[in-house]
């Protein structure tokens, strides 16, 4: 009685498994799926970086010395 209890229970766990990560498996494809979807984001990213590393480097530059203070 015990084993076959065990095994409807994984047949359920199986069964509740797949119903979740089915249609987190399906978005995942369509996403994948959309080139287009995908160079948008990594063109935002990069437009996001360039912007942070314009404000950042030159500070970072004046701290490690290789820029001149203009102090007078």
């Amino acid at each position: 009685m015990l084993a076959s209890s065990r095994g409807h229970l994984e047949d359920e766990l199986g069964n509740v498994m797949t119903a979740t990560l089915e249609p987190i498996q399906e978005r995942y494809q369509q996403i994948m799926d959309d080139k287009g979807y995908l160079d948008s984001i990594l063109a935002k990213g990069a437009e996001d970086c360039q912007r942070r590393v314009r404000r950042t480097l030159p500070k970072v530059y004046r701290k490690v010395g290789l820029v001149e203070s203009a102090r007078g």
